[in-house]
């Protein structure tokens, strides 16, 4: 019964937010021109790239050993989260600009921005819903899932509504909403300051645990965006948004 339980009260984020975003990438079909959907759509793809660089395995580690961590070291833990997440902002920021450049991308200070604020607040909104998931918290969970799928999405269609194919414009759209969320989730959870101290120690066990983790992921995002890129570089970036469309749908 506890296993149906669980199940049951995760399935509305496991389900809902897929559809919704199945749903988001259908309409942008509809509102912008295939060159900027391509940039869109990439940028999400580079969030499963860049996240799992900087925080994924982190967060898989937290899952798997936050137990170890109960009782009087549970305060340090949290803080030392709070460190490695902050660095991992930083690594998302800074990660923007080239993977703009590697779908050769014109940038502008706002796409870059938009794109880097889409890359952090998507990836700490996935470490935060392990946490919660973690700490059996589902209503945080549901809402870390649902909430950031669904206001990235609405605040996205209204700035493709309002500037039409500007990607800088819809992954602005996204950020924002997912770091309204961010910002309930957090507090919902009782995140901590980022305090004194680093226990290196700790860290080196999460990092020789999760490079594994890291060095699969990288091939597999290489072995998935592949095609896309060939696309872009062989037909252009027209071509490039149409494949997207067709593979995001699928």
């Amino acid at each position: 019964m506890s296993l149906a339980r669980n199940t049951l009260l995760y399935l509305p984020a496991q389900v809902v937010g897929p559809v919704a975003q199945f749903v988001v990438t259908v309409l942008w079909t509809h509102l912008v021109a295939p060159s900027a959907f391509g940039v869109v759509t990439f940028v999400m793809a580079a969030q499963e790239l860049t996240g799992g660089l900087g925080l994924v395995w982190w967060s898989i580690f937290v899952i798997r050993f936050q137990g170890r961590y109960a009782g009087p070291e549970a305060a340090p833990f949290k803080r030392m989260d709070s460190k490695v997440v902050l660095a991992a902002v930083m690594l998302q920021c800074a990660l923007a600009a080239p993977a703009l450049l590697m779908i050769g991308a014109p940038l502008s200070l706002g796409l870059v921005v938009a794109s880097a604020g889409y890359l952090a607040t998507r990836t700490l909104l996935n470490h935060y819903s392990e946490w919660s998931r973690a700490r059996h918290k589902f209503a945080v969970y549901t809402f870390a899932q649902l909430g950031g799928q669904l206001a990235g999405a609405a605040l996205s269609l209204l700035a493709a509504l309002k500037f039409g194919s500007e990607p800088a414009a819809i992954l602005a759209g996204l950020a924002l909403g997912q770091g309204a969320v961010l910002l309930v989730v957090t507090r919902a959870l009782g995140v901590p300051w980022i305090g004194a101290g680093f226990d290196s120690a700790v860290f080196l066990s999460a990092w020789r645990y999760g490079l594994p983790l890291v060095a699969s992921g990288v091939l597999t995002w290489v072995a998935t965006n592949f095609a896309r890129l060939a696309v872009q570089y062989a037909l252009g970036p027209d071509a490039f948004g149409v494949f997207s469309a067709g593979w995001g749908i699928g």
